[in-house]
């Protein structure tokens, strides 16, 4: 992978991370390997009834639960994450017949990936309450309690307290992984490119819109582009080195969004990421990534993270400029009145 920023590997989620010696060429090395939808099945499959010790069921959960976590996370960052040693860790590469834990981070790579799709993810949470909806009537049996509820009213008030708490941990996970260098970098590039072009697509889409107007109500110059169409390709004809593309994507990364990012970086154009993928096509072409949770037991992905983290990007580049904020405001506020933008309270 290639260290784009002026701080090289401290900047990149990757290369900061690997302090253990498992650099990026041996997941390049590892990557190698075909995993497939029947390899990846082949091998939850057998992650499950494999024989393993206390400390290893521990990294089996996490494997099988959230690979992610794997895939972002060196040996020694895994290891004081669970509480186990690093040795452990080898040993269950090995029992699993993996070369080492770079080839374990590339098959959580491609279990994260599978893993993303809204499919799974519902086939998992339809697979998950058949088996509370079961579990719920033999204990019914035996007690005599009525456990409807748990598919009305207090089931979904159960749920819901469960997403935002999820939600809540997501957003400070997050921004406890942000650099702060690599922080101050990406919000004083937003506030002096002299062109900012956002582009999110699919379920990013609405996070690219709302940066696009957050931006666009503090500073001058800001576009969101959207697939398709001459304005499309007219926004990008008129990107160059002083300006800067922000590109969002979550796993499954759009193909679009990554080609307009490669167009961008072949023609000088600064790129930022925002992403959950640190080992995705995005994170590996842009400049500057900044990384947001999107873990969810939802049959959604929870974009929560990543709009905390485009309006905290928006507050910090409107302080950037103080004057020149408040100057744009007032201007942006003349106009919507003159146009009567706002509607009456007394209506």
């Amino acid at each position: 992978m290639k260290q784009q920023t002026k701080h090289s590997d401290a900047r990149h989620p990757l290369m900061a991370a690997d302090q253990s010696g498992q650099g990026a060429r041996q997941d390049e090395d590892a990557s190698k390997r075909s995993w497939g939808s029947e390899q990846l099945a082949a091998f939850e499959d057998r992650l499950r009834h494999l024989r393993l010790t206390p400390s290893q069921q521990s990294l089996a959960s996490v494997v099988l639960d959230n690979p992610q976590q794997v895939a972002m996370s060196t040996i020694h960052a895994l290891a004081g994450e669970l509480g186990v040693n690093e040795s452990t860790i080898s040993r269950f590469t090995a029992a699993l017949d993996l070369s080492g834990y770079a080839e374990l981070r590339s098959v959580c790579r491609a279990l994260a990936n599978r893993h993303s799709g809204m499919l799974w993810r519902f086939m998992r949470a339809d697979h998950g309450a058949e088996a509370d909806s079961e579990s719920g009537a033999n204990r019914s049996q035996g007690d005599g309690k009525d456990l409807a509820g748990k598919n009305g009213t207090s089931g979904q008030r159960e749920r819901r307290d469960i997403l935002a708490a999820q939600d809540s941990s997501s957003i400070a996970a997050s921004f406890a992984r942000i650099d702060g260098v690599l922080w101050d970098e990406v919000v004083t590039r937003l506030a002096h490119a002299e062109h900012i072009a956002v582009i999110g697509l699919r379920q990013s889409q609405a996070v690219a819109a709302m940066f696009a107007y957050l931006l666009g109500l503090v500073r001058s110059q800001v576009s969101e582009l959207s697939a398709g169409g001459a304005r499309y390709l007219d926004a990008l004809r008129d990107l160059g080195p002083h300006d800067c593309l922000f590109a969002i994507a979550t796993q499954p990364c759009s193909k679009d969004t990554v080609n307009v990012a490669q167009w961008a970086k072949s023609h000088g154009v600064p790129v930022i990421a925002l992403t959950d993928e640190v080992l995705g096509p995005l994170a590996e072409l842009a400049d500057q990534v900044l990384i947001a949770g999107t873990e969810s037991d939802s049959v959604l992905s929870s974009m929560t993270a990543l709009v905390s983290m485009v309006q905290a990007l928006a507050n910090d580049v409107a302080a950037v400029d103080a004057a020149g904020t408040r100057a744009h405001l007032e201007r942006q506020e003349s106009l919507l009145k003159s146009f009567g933008a706002y509607a009456d309270k007394d209506l």
